[in-house]
């Protein structure tokens, strides 16, 4: 399933002032700055997710590493292009505007992908299920390769999301892996962990 979360102009969904306390008081340019950003972030994001629930044995690569495991997810979700590339565009001559936007940004981006498991969560739990953690391609032991078999799974085009390589487009993008059922273990990527 494909939806945008919203059209047009926006407010992003958090509150600055946890970004703005270290400067608040002290750096009156910087709290400046970082209102601007907030507000030019809300004009520039497009945020959009996806995620479709397949059946364990559809996904034989995965299931192998997420014991007890009758369904998994995969989940997308991004800002889209256009704040990464003002970001690139201040880097030349506001450095300091395009760290900023950059973290306004990367709040934003998780945020999304922390509501989408939250709602996974609830979903399965009125079900009687468990969910796993959100499992990110290139987080933890997680192989990068992994955004690949998500995004052949999902409509990639739709929500404008490519590869360089294993790096996900655009950066203020997350891919997520979650499993679902009634007993689950722990992921075989942490169990490896734990065994070093």
């Amino acid at each position: 399933m494909l939806f945008a979360l919203e059209s047009g102009a926006m407010r992003p969904p958090f509150p600055l002032e946890p970004l703005l306390s270290p400067y608040v008081g002290r750096r009156p340019a910087i709290v400046e700055s970082y209102h601007t950003m907030y507000a030019l972030a809300g004009e520039l994001a497009r945020p959009q997710q996806e995620r479709r629930l397949l059946p364990a044995a559809e996904l034989p690569e995965l299931a192998a590493r997420l014991p007890g495991a009758e369904q998994i997810m995969l989940g997308a979700c991004t800002l889209g292009p256009a704040l990464e590339e003002r970001v690139k565009q201040f880097f030349d001559v506001d450095p300091v505007a395009a760290v900023i936007l950059d973290e306004i940004g990367t709040v934003w981006v998780k945020l999304l992908a922390r509501q989408m498991h939250e709602e996974l969560r609830a979903s399965a739990s009125a079900a009687g299920l468990q969910a796993s953690p959100s499992y990110r391609p290139g987080i933890g032991r997680w192989p990068l390769s992994l955004h690949r078999l998500v995004l052949d799974h999902l409509d990639a085009a739709a929500l404008g999301l490519s590869l360089l390589g294993d790096s996900l487009l655009p950066q203020k993008s997350i891919t997520m892996i979650v499993a679902i059922g009634r007993a689950l273990g722990r992921s075989a990527y942490a169990r490896e962990q734990d065994a070093r």
